[in-house]
């Protein structure tokens, strides 16, 4: 789906379009009107010189013979006279309407001249006892102002057309270049590191942008594997040594039976193995995060994993002293690793056996929604401040009762680098009390 903010821009563009192309018209329609207006108004203007003279007192004779002369003239036919004396008495001309204001003004259909609608007028005096006034149509056609309209309206309906198509057609296509580049960084976030941006070679500004960034992933890859391969060496080239250590600690530990240093080489042995297991969990912490488990995946009965593993784990959660609720609603499959899923469940069980004490209840559902999978893993205990729970994620972090247990600090890491390989996610919460883990597998 393309982003709303796109959409929304291409709207806001088009009604910025529209509402120009109204003003463009209203203006070039009132352009149109003052033009013939003072065309109309210079040819009024005209015909007054010619009518009364403007030196000299006039003749009212000629002044009326001169107006019944340009009433019969065809090309004068638009045009209305009237003079009337000082007491308002129409003297000559057609015309039989209130006599407008001196000089030029507008009239309309308001002043009831037959066939006209819109026109000019112009009132000049005749001497000192009488006063002309003429009038025009302002109007090149009949009906000129519905048809310009019409013409206007019909003009921007087929420039939106045309614009909305426009703005269809680039929407689409910012739109579909988002998707791709959308789709490869969510490739690349899920662990495909060899996923680009496609490029169409079209020299475009996008195609630019997309060249510029595969570039930019290239170089984090680089680095990436690099980081990568340097700590996968480094822990297999400190396991070795370790593995040797801890057997040659395991051989000392048995010959020195009765001897007063055996408790220390068994100290020895124990923080040995410690480390090994740190090793391990690191290169599985790795492993996972590089993404390549998922081309295993398959489907799962998640409601039968949960179960066995319950069956699996509540002997020796009873026998601490704890006891263990699940609750799975209906047949929930999904897609993953068995055995990782099996190894994330098993950590929280674990943490909840290892920070709990005795009397604590565990509890482990499983519910699938709309959205997908929801596993909740809770118990009753004393949980984890709310500003700890950042500080818990992370790796190599240990809360203050973690660190008088021991513990790497990679527990919950490693469930949240499941949970990501898996398109997920980790929460933790407060059950009330106690911790409440909540996992979101889509």
């Amino acid at each position: 789906m393309r982003p709303r903010t796109l959409r929304g821009l291409g709207v806001a563009f088009l009604i910025v379009f529209v509402a120009t192309v109204l003003v463009v018209g209203l203006s070039i329609y009132a352009a149109t009107h003052q033009a013939l207006d003072q065309e109309v108004d210079r040819r009024l203007a005209v015909e007054a010189s010619n009518i009364v003279p403007e030196t000299g007192p006039p003749d009212l004779s000629a002044v009326i013979q001169q107006i019944r002369k340009l009433e019969s003239r065809r090309e004068s036919r638009d045009l209305g006279f009237m003079l009337v004396d000082h007491l308002g008495k129409r003297v000559a001309g057609t015309l039989t309407i209130k006599l407008p204001p001196p000089g030029f003004s507008s009239i309309d259909r308001d002043d009831h001249i037959p066939g006209l609608v819109r026109g000019r007028a112009l009132v000049v005096p005749v001497g000192h006892d009488h006063t002309l006034a003429m009038i025009a149509e302002s109007e090149p056609i009949d009906n000129f102002d519905s048809a310009f309209i019409r013409v206007l309206l019909l003009g921007l309906a087929s420039i939106t057309a045309m614009v909305i198509l426009g703005v269809i057609a680039l929407t689409a296509a910012i739109g579909h270049r988002i998707a791709d580049m959308r789709e490869a960084v969510e490739a690349i976030m899920d662990g495909d590191m060899d996923r680009r941006v496609r490029v169409d070679a079209s020299g475009s500004e996008f195609d630019n942008q997309a060249q510029l960034l595969n570039r930019m992933l290239d170089r984090i890859q680089q680095l990436m594997v690099g980081i990568r391969h340097v700590a996968h060496d480094a822990a297999h080239d400190l396991r070795t040594p370790l593995a040797r250590l801890r057997g040659s600690l395991a051989s000392l530990a048995r010959r020195a039976e009765g001897n007063p240093l055996r408790q220390d080489i068994t100290d020895a042995l124990t923080q040995t193995e410690d480390t090994l297991s740190l090793f391990s969990a690191f290169l599985r912490i790795a492993e996972i995060e590089g993404g390549d488990r998922r081309a295993g995946f398959e489907t799962i009965d998640l409601t039968l994993l949960v179960e066995d593993l319950a069956s699996a784990y509540r002997p020796s959660i009873e026998e601490q002293g704890r006891s263990l609720n699940v609750d799975v609603t209906g047949n929930v499959v999904i897609a993953g690793d068995r055995q990782l899923l099996n190894q994330m469940l098993a950590n929280l069980i674990e943490n909840c056996l290892y920070h709990t004490p005795a009397g604590t209840t565990i509890s482990l559902s499983v519910a699938e929604r709309e959205s997908g999978v929801t596993i909740v893993i809770a118990d009753n205990g004393a949980g984890i401040a709310d500003g700890d729970r950042i500080v818990a994620m992370r790796r190599f972090e240990r809360l203050t009762t973690d660190d008088m247990r021991g513990g790497h600090g990679l527990g919950l890491p490693l469930v949240a680098a499941i949970a990501r390989l898996h398109r997920g996610d980790v929460t933790l919460g407060n059950a009330n009390p106690g911790l409440k883990v909540t996992i979101h597998l889509p």
